[in-house]
């Protein structure tokens, strides 16, 4: 079975220059995140400032590679590098083998060729959460270069297993409204979805790297999407500024077990604006997050939402019980959202099902969790 030598994308792009696949150099940008505090067990503690590194995207276009569905990643002569799922340093599908020493084995299936003129990866738009880490710095810069009216290759709208509704893009219908807030309307005849059953050969593919890594996030391009998406609203109303609590619905993990009796808890007695950010519009979540002036978020892929806040919203995002003590990555990436974005940010631990502690344990949030929340927000500065 042949061997593949696993690259991620600091060497994908020192690869691109020695091949001659790209131009110009990343700036590399270092950003200082304040400490953050956070909520746990009944105790307020904090974790320390830290600094994050970003850099810029680059377009690298490849003279011939194979797409290799199942993990949406890149195959060139004797390597694999991350493509359309690229954020994350877990990438690559159970179809490769571990081999040790960054080596994996892998038998490249019989290749379906696209054939198209310099056809572009965009990445995923099939999912909320992966399209701001996996598609937007190349939708931007595409967009900046005026390579939109290419062939956009896209991820298996089934790539998750999620079963989500697309349209005709393959788009889920909230990132299409935020592609035409931006001017962006793609043409269904030339999205071409990579199936995560197939792999492709294709000639000429132009990529562009991501901006960020995690635990980091794109933070320029979140700043400028704001600035984008918020001219679109017309104006603030100060006296509708409100509490959000951000529920959790059509999820198979991270559920809130109490959340009916929570919401109404919170809607009747803290006059809190519940919401399921899966059901509403763009607009009106767009309109909904920049009025707020406090959002409760448990964590999850509706984090992004956050992008439509004002700078000074206060947030406090629920963890399960000993996940924000533990400084994962998904917490570092919320801080430099925050950061970026200019909003107040503290963490509260919430008691879990069941142990051991995972990010995708189910929460039990309770009405005492609450008041301490809300107290919380009044020493947030």
């Amino acid at each position: 079975m042949p061997l593949f030598k696993k690259l991620n994308q600091s060497e994908f792009i020192e690869l691109a220059y020695l091949k001659g696949w790209a131009s110009g150099k990343p700036e590399i940008k270092i950003e200082t995140l304040p400490k953050v505090s956070f909520y746990s067990m009944g105790k307020r503690d904090s974790h320390p400032s830290v600094e994050v590194r970003t850099a810029s995207s680059i377009l690298v276009t490849l003279p011939e590679v194979v797409i290799q569905g199942s993990s949406f990643g890149l195959i060139y002569e004797d390597k694999i590098i991350p493509g359309g799922l690229a954020h994350s340093p877990v990438w690559m599908s159970s179809e490769f083998i571990d081999a040790g020493n960054g080596f994996y084995q892998y038998t490249v299936k019989k290749l379906v060729a696209i054939d198209d003129t310099n056809p572009c990866l965009l990445g995923f738009i099939c999912h909320w959460g992966h399209f701001f880490i996996d598609a937007l710095d190349r939708l931007l810069k595409y967009q900046e270069l005026n390579l939109l009216d290419r062939l956009m290759l896209v991820a298996d709208p089934d790539f998750l297993d999620l079963h989500p509704q697309v349209d005709a893009t393959f788009a889920v219908p909230q990132v299409t409204q935020l592609m035409r807030l931006l001017g962006i309307r793609l043409d269904p005849s030339r999205v071409f979805p990579v199936l995560k059953t197939h792999d492709y050969v294709v000639s000429n593919m132009v990529t562009c790297t991501l901006e960020a890594q995690k635990p980091a996030i794109s933070s320029g391009n979140f700043v400028k999407l704001r600035e984008r998406v918020l001219g679109h609203v017309d104006r603030i109303d100060d006296d509708k500024k409100s509490l959000v609590f951000v529920g959790r619905s059509e999820v198979t993990k991270r559920l809130i077990l109490n959340q009916d009796t929570l919401c109404r808890y919170l809607e009747q007695a803290k006059g809190c604006r519940v919401i399921f950010p899966e059901h509403l519009s763009l607009d009106e979540a767009i309109n909904i997050f920049s009025s707020a002036s406090r959002v409760i978020l448990p964590v999850g892929s509706a984090k992004f939402n956050l992008i439509f806040c004002r700078p000074g919203t206060k947030v406090i995002c629920i963890t399960p019980m000993g996940y924000t003590s533990s400084k994962s990555g998904l917490v570092m990436m919320i801080r430099h959202m925050c950061h970026a974005l200019g909003l107040i940010l503290a963490f509260y631990e919430c008691e879990i099902e069941r142990a051991p502690i995972l990010l995708n344990s189910n929460l039990l949030i309770s009405k005492s969790d609450i008041r301490r929340i809300l107290a919380e927000f009044d020493d947030l500065s």
